[in-house]
């Protein structure tokens, strides 16, 4: 698989025959577009601009969130290592994951998470 363009990648308003709003990448100008108005529309559609402002904010986000759910994983696990066997430790730890609203299965659920977003789901 080919590596996708460098981020970050920008907004910027496009008009021609319909109004635009380009995603610009690297060397890339207009890498996409999405729709803000159409001919016969007289002012942009909110929900598109934000679609792309959306878009921005994932791609340029992207790796250092994944980063960082990395980083959680592996903290839980070494918390989880370093509380093996102690029982009240280990009751007081679930007790404030529950407080925090950590659910049953969060490594699972993470490392899904981890996997689609490293190969694209």
């Amino acid at each position: 698989m080919s590596e996708h363009t460098p981020t970050p990648w920008k907004l910027r308003k496009l008009v021609t025959n319909c109004h635009y709003t380009a995603i610009d990448g690297g060397d890339w100008a207009e890498l996409a577009n999405v729709v803000t108005r159409l001919d016969d529309d007289k002012q942009d559609h909110r929900q598109g601009s934000a679609n792309a402002a959306f878009i921005i904010r994932a791609v340029n986000n992207h790796d250092r969130l994944l980063a960082a759910c990395k980083e959680l994983l592996e903290v839980a696990a070494a918390a989880m290592r370093a509380i093996e066997g102690n029982g009240e430790v280990l009751d007081r730890f679930a007790d404030e994951l529950a407080d925090a609203g950590i659910k049953n299965g969060f490594g699972v659920r993470a490392q899904e998470a981890i996997k689609a977003a490293e190969e694209g789901a």
